[in-house]
């Protein structure tokens, strides 16, 4: 048998208002079957966004919840951290474990 590849296909919403990247992105990942929907002013580029993205997918396998659920905790965490974070470099991993300890304590 042969084996199908899937891909992520993403797509800008709208385009961000006066360069403050306020538009939406959509992503569907077709191997999980989701449809996201990110708020693209709280990326810094394509790189930032799916490390992001693919930290959600992470943490919604190991707690065996919708990614979309996760998406939705994952930006408000990001949303409250992402302003006071000097060194962006672990931002993913504090709002990861930010978002675990949320679905372990409700």
């Amino acid at each position: 048998m042969g084996m199908l590849r899937c891909t992520m296909y993403s797509r800008r919403l709208s385009k961000p208002s006066h360069g403050n990247g306020g538009g939406m992105s959509v992503h569907f990942d077709f191997s999980a079957g989701t449809l996201l929907f990110l708020h693209d002013a709280l990326y810094d580029d394509p790189h930032d966004r799916q490390k992001h993205l693919d930290a959600i997918r992470h943490i919604a396998g190991d707690l065996a919840r919708p990614v979309e659920e996760i998406a939705e905790r994952y930006e408000a965490e990001l949303t409250q951290l992402k302003g006071r974070a000097r060194i962006q470099d672990y931002l993913s991993v504090l709002v990861s474990k930010r978002v675990k300890q949320f679905y372990r304590r409700h």
